[in-house]
């Protein structure tokens, strides 16, 4: 059968920019070389003429390629940056609450080499790759109604099966409501125009900027069209990188639905045993308090370079305590938050003194319009950030109180 494709959202912008390194058709044209899309009053500016959608497809797939041009990964992440990104495929523009959004339309395996690549290092050991790939493919086919899944054969020993999952309710949106509030939980379906973001949100997704290894090649090669299936359905495969020691379930973290395959389990395993010790009934606050307080032998609760290497990429290596985070600047921010539900004008009092190197702080930040002091990216703990804007403040204080003026001086003339 043919291969399907997916249509991968890269960047929202109110104008993008992009190379095509190779040949490239749109609207009956060649083109390569640099090109710049903007908004404009609702439709796509391209070389002084608006549209409704741009298609640039490649006049030979196999060997083109385009470079967008200052791509934000790590959204929202502490680690957040731009970069240029290169993609195979095609590239899609489209106009969408008021900005662009640029779209990759590219294969589902070419997708794949790069979501490996991304979401680990490119150099990890080809078993680790393998498994990586059979997890992203499974979660990516389990999820995507709008892949045509349900023309989809999938091999299952000599046999065929069609993918059940293609217009199954998932997790995207699901809403649980009570008297006075509403939890809303934002899936991959949150994405209205195309089927996969390239962020965290979704599956790491950097096009061939990081697929660039033969082991990669081979792992997808050696998986092709392999999926997990539990009970006749594509398995939901969702992974992190780091679980703290023990895996949960998917009922408690995304829709009230029990799968036999995402079951609460140690991630460790002790010499030669082939099951994982037991876990303690984290359903108990002084049992959690104390896992959560301690350090507990777990797989990805390591500081083996070698190891963090083959599971992490040179950006994620810059955070060290991602086994078990460490918090500056939460516990009085979010005081301050509540306290300004209850009572709006305590802001007026409150001096924000620094934003702590967490991604949660700066976005509670933000909800509250604050701006503080000092952004030094500190993580030493509660109450660092204040000690720290505490002199700067001091002496704003004093300047005002005790400077002298010109009049008092003396001073008559001044250069």
């Amino acid at each position: 059968m043919k291969e399907p494709k997916v249509e991968v959202g890269i960047l929202f912008e109110p104008q993008i920019e992009f190379i095509l390194l190779t040949p490239y058709h749109v609207s009956g044209k060649e083109v390569n070389g640099k090109q710049t899309v903007t908004y404009d009053e609702g439709k796509i500016l391209w070389n002084g003429r608006q549209y409704d959608e741009l298609v640039f497809e490649p006049l030979q797939e196999s060997v083109a390629s385009f470079e967008l041009l200052d791509v934000t990964i790590g959204i929202n992440f502490h680690w957040e940056r731009k970069e240029d990104q290169r993609f195979q495929g095609s590239l899609k523009i489209i106009v969408e609450s008021g900005k662009l959004t640029g779209i990759n339309v590219i294969r589902v395996e070419d997708y794949l080499t790069s979501v490996i690549s991304s979401e680990m290092s490119a150099t990890a050991s080809l078993e680790l790759l393998k498994a990586h790939a059979v997890i992203s493919r499974s979660w990516l086919l389990a999820n995507l109604s709008g892949l045509q899944t349900d023309k989809l054969q999938l091999p299952v020993g000599n046999d065929t099966m069609r993918n059940k999952n293609a217009n199954q309710d998932n997790a995207a949106n699901c809403q649980l409501s009570t008297a006075d509030c509403q939890l809303k939980w934002y899936e991959r379906d949150s994405h209205t125009h195309f089927d996969v973001c390239a962020d965290d949100h979704c599956q790491r997704y950097q096009g061939i900027t990081r697929a660039s290894t033969d082991i990669v090649r081979q792992a997808i090669a050696a998986t092709r069209g392999q999926v997990l299936i539990s009970e006749g359905r594509i398995c939901d495969a969702r992974f992190s990188k780091c679980c703290g020691g023990a895996f949960e379930e998917f009922q408690y973290c995304w829709e009230d639905i029990k799968y036999p395959y995402l079951a609460k389990q140690r991630d460790y395993l002790t010499g030669n045993e082939k099951t994982a010790p037991e876990l303690p009934d984290l359903t108990q606050e002084s049992e959690a308090d104390r896992w959560i307080r301690t350090s507990p032998e777990a797989f990805c609760n390591t500081t083996d370079k070698k190891i963090l290497s083959q599971v992490l990429n040179n950006y994620d290596q810059e955070t060290t305590d991602f086994y078990r985070w460490k918090v500056d600047g939460f516990i009085m921010t979010n005081c301050i938050l509540a306290a300004a539900k209850l009572y709006p004008e305590v802001l007026h009092y409150a001096v924000f003194g620094h934003c702590g190197d967490e991604c949660g702080h700066k976005l509670v930040l933000d909800s509250l319009n604050a701006k503080p002091l000092l952004h030094l990216g500190l993580r030493l703990g509660e109450g660092t950030g204040a000690i720290c804007a505490y002199p700067i403040i001091e002496s704003a204080v004093r300047m005002i109180n005790e400077m002298d003026n010109f009049a008092h001086a003396s001073i008559t003339k001044y250069f």
